[in-house]
């Protein structure tokens, strides 16, 4: 495996590394917003996707690039390509040299900030979402009540 190029871009001045007990959660947040990109590690000792960091749907508010690092095809990439957010998604099952391309890659996109897609929105904000889980608990409610007993 050869030189690492970007590595020394990702601990250059500009970059953040948040550790510790840094106060608030709005500093952090802060912190967050006005970064050039953002890293989302979604990953665990099985490689397994069934679950979606709640640091994501924030990350795609603030808008910036995203490298995340998550298994193929896991809920947090579907979301991410749904987002149009610019982003690359590195998995576990990639190759050292594929890994590096991508971080490469990720170096290269721009740091401005960008709009989530009106799919993702429709999808994913909380109106949509309170509606769908008002959907669930009605299905749920009118499974449950026993149907009214009939008159003798």
């Amino acid at each position: 495996m050869g030189k690492r190029p970007g590595i020394p871009l990702l601990c250059g001045e500009r970059s953040a590394f948040l550790h510790g007990n840094h106060g608030s959660r709005s500093a952090g947040g802060a912190a967050r917003a006005s970064a050039d990109s953002l890293l989302l590690l979604d990953l665990n000792p099985e490689n397994a996707d069934v679950q979606v960091p709640g640091k994501l749907l924030e990350y795609i508010q603030i808008g910036r690039p995203i490298l995340a690092f998550t298994t193929k095809s896991s809920p947090a990439e579907r979301i991410l390509r749904k987002s149009e957010i610019p982003h690359v998604a590195v998995c576990p099952s990639d190759s050292s040299e594929e890994v590096d391309r991508k971080v490469w890659a990720f170096l290269q996109l721009p740091n401005r900030a960008a709009k989530a897609s009106e799919c993702f929105w429709r999808e994913f904000a909380a109106p949509g979402q309170a509606k769908a889980l008002a959907k669930i608990l009605d299905d749920v409610l009118q499974r449950s009540v026993p149907a009214p007993a009939e008159p003798p």
